[in-house]
């Protein structure tokens, strides 16, 4: 299964390190999801996408701000 393009990182605004989005003269703080140590446990992110998806909403999601920390792809199932 191929993860969603969303995951890929891509951003439709730009963001400083506090969250905060420039908006010309206005601020809006957007949510910071931070994922970590995936060690190529494929089925598993999945699993937490979609639970992230649920909850946030899609569009919710695609509005966030997504970072992956840590090894992706030793030691797991889906590592080769």
């Amino acid at each position: 299964q191929k993860l969603p393009r969303s995951m890929a990182g891509e951003s439709p605004t730009s963001s400083n390190a506090s969250g905060a989005v420039d908006l010309g003269n206005q601020e809006m703080y957007r949510r910071v999801v931070c994922i970590g140590d995936v060690h190529g446990n494929h089925l598993e992110l999945l699993q937490l996408w979609q639970a992230l998806t649920r909850r946030l909403g899609e569009s919710g999601l695609a509005q966030a701000t997504v970072v992956f920390l840590g090894d992706y792809v030793d030691k797991g199932p889906n590592s080769r």
